[in-house]
This record gives structure tokens, sequence and C-alpha cells, in this order.
């Protein structure tokens, strides 16, 4: 990320918190693969990389039950837990695959550490994976908190995770920005009375601009602006 020979001072937030699925990583594709693998274990035919997209979103348990929906077995509880089962090993076994950080994403971490703003992850994929991903992908060294899905707290857009990991970096809701692709992500900011930017880019069904964030990029390259213009708004 260029940084201008006047940078924007910013004194706010002091903690920004990131989704990951869709926000800083494309892992659509990863997704897409282990769920088609673990239905083809059972002789169901694949759903298309689109479809997946617009199933993820609520961890790997909602991701299923998506998937049995749209082929009309969501009754089918036995099936549900021996993918779910499936998926999660599958998918920890897997690590990082194919799955690569969203342009500009590095850049967008390093400025925000370089001015001392505190990093978290608040994701729904569960905390092992999660751990797992970013080591792969060499983007946990940015982080001071990282919050997954995990038995101790409800899932977004419950509050209860974001409130974690801003507890874990000493922030408070009012300092904070919580940065996600999904209704999930921007109503668990407002339950925590958190500001919050919608990306463009992810793998929500509903339009970023109408997910009602307080305000919307494109691409990492207009963060720092963005939230300067936040910044301004809440001095």
């Amino acid at each position: 990320m260029s940084v201008s020979s006047d940078p924007i001072r910013l004194t706010w937030p002091r903690a920004v918190v990131f989704d990951l699925d869709g926000t800083l990583i494309d892992s659509a594709g990863d997704i897409a693969d282990v769920l088609n693998d673990c239905l083809a274990e059972d002789d169901i035919a694949p759903f298309d990389e689109p479809a997946v997209v617009s199933m993820i979103g609520g961890g790997a348990r909602v991701l299923v039950e998506r998937a049995l929906e749209r082929l009309d077995r969501r009754g089918d509880s036995v099936l549900l837990e021996r993918l779910v089962h499936k998926f999660a090993a599958r998918y920890e076994a897997l690590g990082a695959g194919r799955s690569r950080a969203f342009p500009g994403a590095e850049d967008a971490l390093a400025m925000l550490h370089g001015r001392g703003v505190g990093l978290a992850i608040c994701t729904n994929k569960p905390e092992h994976i999660t751990g797992r991903v970013l080591a792969d992908l060499g983007l946990g060294r940015w982080f001071g908190t990282v919050i997954g899905e995990s038995p101790r707290l409800p899932r977004k857009p419950a509050p209860d995770m974001l409130l974690a990991a801003l507890a874990g970096l000493g922030a408070r809701p009012e300092d904070a920005v919580m940065i996600g692709d999904s209704a999930a992500d921007i109503g668990t900011a407002k339950a925590a009375g958190v500001a919050s930017i919608a990306v463009t880019f992810g793998y929500t069904t509903i339009p970023p601009r109408e997910l009602g964030a307080d305000a919307v990029i494109e691409r990492f390259e207009e963060l720092e602006l963005s939230l300067a213009r936040l910044a301004g708004t809440a001095s």
C-alpha cells in the first residue's frame, strides 16, 4: 500500500478486527473442494464454486446445512453429522490449500501494525483451523488475538466473539472497527457497539452496500482513507 508524503495520522481506532473468509483471504475454492469431496463419498453430485460461495457464512455446520437444504435432504440428521465431521477433518488437514490473501491485505495489515493499531481475527471458522490457515499463509504474526468458532462462545452475529477479541487486545468497542463481508459480520459489530466496514469482494449474497456498515471499501488500498473518515466522524 502506497503511503503519501503527508500520511494520515490515525489516533482512532485503537483496534481493527477482521473477519477471515471473504474478507482477508479468498478461500472459496478450498471450501468448495472439501465440501464436494465429502459429498462424493456419499455419491452426491458436486456443487459448482459459485453455488458454494452463496452458502458460505456461519461456519462448517451452517455450510453443510445449506447444502443439504438445496439437496432436499434437510431432515437427514445422520448425513448432516457425518458430513460436518468429515468436512472439519479434511479442512483441518488441508490447511491453507489454495487459499490466498486478497490483494492488498498484507500491506494493509503492515500499515495498521506500523501505526500501533491492535489487530485481531473474529471468524466463524473453527479456531484451530483458523490458526493453521493463518500460519500457512504467513499472516498469523500480525494478530494479537485470534477468535474462531469454539464451544465457549456463540458464533457471529452474536457479539461475544468480537467482544472477546477486543478484550484480548485491551480495546473498548468505541475504539474499534470491525471489517467483514457478510451480514453476520456487520450484525456482530452493531450488536457489540463497534463501527464497521464492509468489503465488496467477499461472499455475501446481500449487496455489500445494503449490509448497513458504516463504510464500504472495494479494495484494501481504500482502507486507510476509510478509517480516517470514520475517525473524523467519531471525533
